[in-house]
């Protein structure tokens, strides 16, 4: 028995060390009509959470040269490391893995902005496909992002450079 327990106290701390990769959390989601769109969601967050690795590799080498072209000669690799480290045990809040949601939306938006012009929008469609987004609403020093929305064009296609392009 204490042999056991042994172990387990052991274990526990390693399991707590061990970062917890990009995850999401869907705010609607409908498994019945949606849950070809989520597993291709699942899949291209499986290729980014290998990308976060990648760059988490990179930076711990301040003198790589991709730090610099990716950011520039006076890169600020604590914010750099900072976000990295976020995206790395975060949860990227997804409004719904409905695509038609974001494609609506971005119509829209579109639509809204043209009326504001003064312009016609009686040709504009109704829906227009769209890769993803995540609307911001700045209110002074105050930004408040809303969940991420993905619309047709990122759960498009199945091949290879198709899953590449959703990562």
């Amino acid at each position: 028995m204490y042999s056991t327990l042994l172990n387990l106290l052991l274990v526990v701390p390693l399991i707590a060390a061990i970062p917890v990769p990009l995850e999401a959390d869907f705010v609607n989601h409908n498994e019945a009509t949606h849950g070809g769109e989520k597993a291709q969601f699942d899949e291209a967050l499986g290729t980014a959470n290998t990308q976060i690795t990648n760059m988490q590799n990179v930076l711990k080498n301040p003198n790589d040269p991709r730090i610099a072209q990716a950011f520039g000669p006076n890169a600020n690799l604590a914010t750099i490391r900072s976000t990295v480290d976020k995206l790395a045990t975060g949860t990227l809040k997804v409004h719904t893995s409905d695509p038609s949601f974001a494609d609506k939306e971005a119509a829209q938006i579109a639509k809204d902005a043209a009326k504001a012009q003064g312009k016609d929008t009686s040709q504009m469609p109704d829906s227009r496909p769209v890769n993803g987004y995540v609307p911001v609403n700045r209110m002074g020093a105050d930004v408040q992002m809303d969940p991420a929305r993905f619309g047709s064009t990122f759960y498009s296609g199945n091949g290879e450079n198709d899953k590449k392009f959703r990562a």
